[in-house]
């Protein structure tokens, strides 16, 4: 098996993270895809 894609994922540990810093939260795609996309 190839890849034939390689995508970089942005994975920072929470106490160093500037949006958690900012007050951001964390959610999850599949049980919030709508606040995310704005799609159904």
């Amino acid at each position: 098996v190839v890849a034939l894609i390689e995508k970089a994922i942005w994975a920072v540990d929470p106490s160093e993270c500037p949006l958690c810093k900012q007050g951001s939260k964390p959610l999850r795609p599949k049980t919030n895809w709508k606040k995310l996309t704005g799609k159904a």
